[in-house]
């Protein structure tokens, strides 16, 4: 050979030497991307382009024990189109726990198990058909089973990358499936899944022997449903049936729900769930109807039950079929508010919706969790705000919607992390950032501007369109706007970058210009960027310009303008008399920070009580609530600066509370006004405020108690009456009223208090925590606890209590015991966290946040661990606020900060930063207390 050629031959084998060393090294790095624990957005890819067809045949004994294991088998069938790559199953369990393991029915002996997922490689596939069995044991606790706690019952939470904790599975919602889900039961307990049962349940037989005692179900799911939405439910349940019309077909609907063996329930008791029973099936009944006819499509899944789980983890979930809902939020008990009975109402028909919304058509990745919720809450919204049974506005339901969410997202979006809508989202497993007051809240309050830009008609015509078109499949964000505007001749972009991408809010004010005659020159309307990046969020506004009519009250005349530049001008103003007060966004509809001239504020906090519309009374009490807290923390060097004294809001709230005066009668008004008193009270007084207003305000509520023939108003009342006691007489007046409680339960009596009949355990429990906290005796507050017991015996409330009492002892080092075990003690914190959201704040209440600030670091510390535990997304918010909302010193504002810092200056992948700004979000309050203070 050459010496030339031999050098060339070298040189060739070397090159492609390092092109295979290359080659290799890209397939490693491909595969430990494919790998990485969780669902990567690369994985979910990759997957689908590889499957389809696929069916899931699940098999799960549950014995009645605790003390023996959950055995289980399935099989996945699904067709592969062919392809380089491994196939990649996700199972979240003990690899050592999986008993059986085989591709195409060839056992598979050794088992490739890597970060949570099992890698199929590509020679034991075919093209075409294939399965994939395994047999192994299921956590208990991924079937929320726990000793003490959910003993005779189970139910599944699947969220994304939440299924594959019971079933190997490919667990992202553009990879739907249809499935057959048997479980094997004791055989008292009843069970209900996602489709009908295939037959009623029959007894096991092992073979070659009798039958057991447990029985068989058998479900059968045809459509195809994400894995998220798979579920079942199976224990000691109590059931009852309803009529229902689904599709045009006459069905029936199950309604299951739990009564401890311990329960023994009074024929009143029995009478209130019967009718509780009653109305959630017709709630459903109703809304099933509208949504047929809204969207001009059939129920679209066979069948629809719904499940009431104690302590479930979610206001509701929307399982394809048997929807999932948190007990207490459904049977009402005795002393429910109007509030609750709303918030019912509301519950049903946004899960019901999402069969349609969610289930029938699923978005593609979890980054747009916030889509899936939105028009969900946006429709919920618009058929409350247009609609009820009788075809009339409802306008209760309309302030709920406004007191409860738009308040939530208010209180986000003007702190100093607010986020935006979009949610990137790389992994299933950081899904819980993904989940935020903003999807849920924020959207259905700016998607008024969308649907007046395209037309209500066609708006309706674009939500019919696109879920007749993407039924049974997958799709998001970017088709739902094609569907609204198919034709593009809108700019719908530009909208979705300003609201959607955009965080925060615009700040909104007007500028008045009086022809000298008492008459309108000019009214104009601002917005303007609190950050000063020149950001715009077009919308339209209602511009309600308000009047003092004497005996026939305050009036308000409202004015349409579309504010999509800088400013806009009110053009039907012209030549109308000059108002008493202009309150921007009197309809509710818009959204942003709505500044009160001085001159609109001093009026309404005189008058708001006389402004005749409900919901225009509604919108100016949060409209002056939010202009509060603007100006709390205020500088007072600032050229606008303008002092908003929390008393005169009190007044204010106080006057039209009290029957006597401003008389207000709409229930979420009052619980409004009374959820910003105390506040006000425990968090932007003085120490020489409270004492100064503590006996008016614990009159009052006791007064207005005693005087109202409203059973839900007189409850709220008195929920309101025990968060306020302050002063010495009024601790005096909540133990004789406890101890009234005491001795008609010693006595075999249904306990009644000025007026209250057969006051529910739950209020029993409140009024116990209430009056612990406050006395500081360690023998007297034992006292109290151990009282508590008695009162709450044979209900489901005692366990509850027995967790909780460490929380409210008098003994500072019992508290901090307590904190500590919950930090050391995952199934106590993590479990059964509506224990834990009920002892927190106590932990941390106002007459004891001196002693508790210093736990605040290690608490916020926590919330990553919180966040990975995959209990519930919004714990670790819930665990936020929780701590911080009975803090207001300043001490506890530089601790805050102090970790915000230490967190921004130093990052930690695994505390991301949206938790920095939940942080930030859920210490607003406590901020702006602790700068009000020291103006």
């Amino acid at each position: 050979m050459h010496p030339s050629k031999y050098l060339i031959t070298i040189i060739a084998a070397t090159l492609l030497t390092g092109c295979i060393r290359a080659s290799t090294a890209n397939q490693h790095n491909h595969m430990q991307q494919l790998l990485a624990p969780g669902v990567s957005y690369k994985l979910a890819q990759t997957r689908s382009k590889q499957l389809e067809a696929i069916h899931y045949d699940i098999y799960i004994a549950i014995p009645k024990s605790l003390d023996e294991s959950i055995h289980a088998t399935t099989t996945v069938e699904f067709e592969r189109i062919l392809s380089e790559d491994p196939l990649i199953l996700d199972f979240k369990a003990d690899p050592k726990k999986i008993r059986n393991f085989s591709v195409n029915d060839q056992p598979i002996k050794e088992i490739d198990y890597q970060n949570q997922h099992l890698v199929i490689g590509t020679e034991y596939l075919e093209p075409g058909k294939n399965n994939i069995t395994l047999s192994y044991e299921v956590d208990k606790l991924a079937l929320n089973r726990e000793a003490g706690v959910r003993e005779d019952y189970v139910y599944t939470t699947f969220l994304p990358d939440f299924a594959s904790r019971v079933f190997p599975c490919f667990d992202q919602p553009d990879l739907k499936a249809t499935a057959k889900i048997t479980l094997d039961l004791p055989s008292d307990w009843v069970a209900v899944s996602n489709g009908p049962a295939v037959a009623d349940p029959v007894p096991v037989v092992e073979s070659g022997s009798e039958a057991t005692a447990a029985k068989r179900h058998v479900f059968s799911m045809r459509k195809p449903i994400s894995t998220y939405l798979f579920a079942f439910a199976a224990g000691a349940f109590k059931t009852a049936s309803f009529p229902m019309t689904l599709a045009g077909k006459e069905e029936e609907i199950t309604l299951y729900y739990y009564e401890g063996p311990e329960e023994k329930l009074t024929e009143e008791q029995r009478a209130l769930k019967n009718r509780n029973l009653r109305e959630i099936s017709d709630e459903h009944q109703t809304r099933v109807r509208l949504f047929e006819d809204s969207t001009r499509i059939a129920f679209p899944f066979a069948k629809l039950d719904a499940v009431m789980i104690p302590g479930f983890q979610y206001a509701g979930f929307e399982n394809v079929g048997a929807i999932f809902y948190l007990a207490k939020n459904l049977l009402l008990d005795a002393a429910a508010t109007q509030k609750s009975k709303d918030g019912r109402a509301q519950s049903i028909a946004h899960e019901v919706f999402h069969q349609w919304f969610g289930d029938l058509v699923t978005i593609p990745w979890f980054s747009e969790v916030w889509f899936k919720e939105a028009p969900t809450n946006f429709v919920v919204k618009e058929l409350f705000k247009n609609k009820d049974k009788n075809k009339t506005e409802n306008p209760n339901q309309r302030i709920y919607f406004l007191l409860r969410q738009l308040s939530s997202v208010y209180a986000a979006d003007s702190s100093d992390g607010p986020e935006s809508i979009a949610c990137p989202l790389e992994n299933l497993r950081d899904v819980g950032l993904c989940y935020s007051v903003y999807g849920y809240f924020k959207i259905p309050f700016i998607f008024p501007w969308l649907k007046e830009r395209v037309g209500a008609e066609e708006f309706d015509q674009g939500i019919i369109r696109y879920l007749t078109q993407y039924k049974y499949a997958n799709a998001g964000w970017h088709e739902f706007l094609d569907s609204l505007d198919p034709k593009k001749e809108y700019d719908l972009a530009a909208w979705s970058k300003g609201w959607i991408h955009q965080a925060g809010r615009p700040y909104v004010h007007s500028k008045l210009k009086n022809n000298g005659k008492g008459k309108i020159e000019t009214l104009t309307i601002h917005q303007r960027d609190p950050k000063g990046e020149g950001r715009l969020w077009p919308q339209p506004l209602v511009v309600g310009l308000g009047y003092d009519k004497k005996e026939q009250g305050v009036v308000i005349r409202e004015q349409p303008v579309m504010l999509e530049t800088t400013s806009a001008q009110v053009k039907d103003s012209a030549g109308q008399d000059v108002p008493d007060f202009i309150l921007i966004n009197s309809d509710s509809q818009g959204y942003g920070y709505f500044e009160l001239s001085q001159q609109s504020r001093d009026f309404l906090l005189r008058h708001v009580h006389r402004i005749q519309d409900d919901i225009q009374r509604a919108i100016a009490w949060l409209t002056l609530w939010d202009n509060f807290l603007e100006s709390a923390d205020q500088d007072k060097n600032h050229p606008d600066y303008s002092h908003f004294d929390a008393k005169s809001f009190v007044d204010a709230a106080m006057y039209s509370i009290d029957h006597k005066k401003g008389h207000e009668t709409n229930g979420h008004i009052i619980h409004f006004l009374s959820s910003c008193i105390y506040k006000l009270f425990w968090l932007f007084f003085s120490e020489q405020t409270q004492a100064e207003y503590a006996k008016k305000l614990e009159t009052l509520f006791w007064q207005e108690m005693q005087q109202s023939s409203d059973a839900t108003l007189k409850n709220a009342y008195f929920k309101w009456w025990r968060q306020l006691v302050f002063s010495a007489s009024g601790r005096e007046h909540m133990q004789a009223v406890f101890d009234e409680i005491v001795q008609q339960s010693a006595a075999g009596k249904e306990p009644e208090v000025a007026g209250l009949p057969a006051l529910p355990h739950r209020v029993r429990l409140g009024l116990a925590l209430e009056l612990a906290v406050r006395i500081d005796d360690p023998k007297d507050n034992t006292k109290i606890l151990n009282q508590t017991e008695s009162i709450l015996a044979g209900s489901k409330e005692l366990k509850e209590f027995q967790f909780v009492r460490e929380a409210v002892a008098a003994d500072e080092e019992t508290r901090i015991a307590f904190f500590t075990g919950l930090s050391a003690n995952e199934g106590a914190r993590l479990r059964e966290n509506r224990w834990v959201r009920r002892a927190i704040p106590y932990l941390h209440h106002p007459l004891r946040a001196e002693a508790s600030t210093d736990l605040i670091p290690q608490a916020l510390d926590m919330m990553d661990e919180l966040f990975y535990s995959g209990v519930n997304v919004f714990y670790p918010w819930h665990w936020a606020i929780d701590t911080l909302r009975g803090h207001s010193s300043a001490a506890a504002a530089q601790k805050v900060r102090d970790f915000v810092r230490q967190k921004q200056q130093h990052p930690d992948e695994n505390f991301p930063d949206v938790l920095v700004k939940r942080i930030l979000q859920a210490g607003d309050t406590l901020f702006r207390a602790a700068a009000y203070k020291q103006q």
